[in-house]
């Protein structure tokens, strides 16, 4: 039981790293940058991710979430667009922390239908990529 318990501690001290810098919260914090969620929704969200998001789902929101950003900067009609689902998403993360009484049915599947999922599913094959390419390199001589 220690071990899992001294397992847990260290995969939360992971995930917390990886988003306790908040150059980390890419699409919110441009989505603050223009003013398009609130103060207190940015905190909601960013302490969900530093309590509840996985390393691998990180690494898969980075792979589409760094070219998000830059359509945002370019096209504000867009960040208005993406403004929408992020509100939902983060109405349902209120929910997860306690913050907001009642579910948001759309926050939730978008969350668990799409985000989640898809993200683990960048990460795992970024990660995935990475070792078939670190595999099949082949050794440079004379090093």
């Amino acid at each position: 039981m220690h071990e899992v318990d001294d397992h847990s501690r260290r995969s939360k001290m992971r995930v917390s790293h990886l988003w306790e810098d908040s150059a980390n919260k890419i699409v919110c914090n441009e989505l603050r940058r223009q003013n398009l969620i609130s103060f207190q929704d940015w905190v909601h969200d960013s302490r969900y991710c530093i309590e509840r998001m996985p390393a691998s789902v990180y690494q898969g929101y980075r792979v589409w979430a760094i070219p998000c950003q830059r359509l945002m900067r370019r096209y504000p009609a867009f960040a208005r667009g993406i403004a929408i689902p992020a509100g939902w998403y983060i109405e349902d993360v209120k929910f997860a922390l306690g913050v907001r009484q009642s579910r948001h049915w759309r926050g939730r599947l978008l969350r668990y239908g799409l985000f989640v999922p898809g993200s683990w599913l960048l990460g795992r094959g970024q990660y995935l990529l990475g070792r078939l390419a670190g595999v099949s390199r082949p050794a440079v001589e004379g090093s």
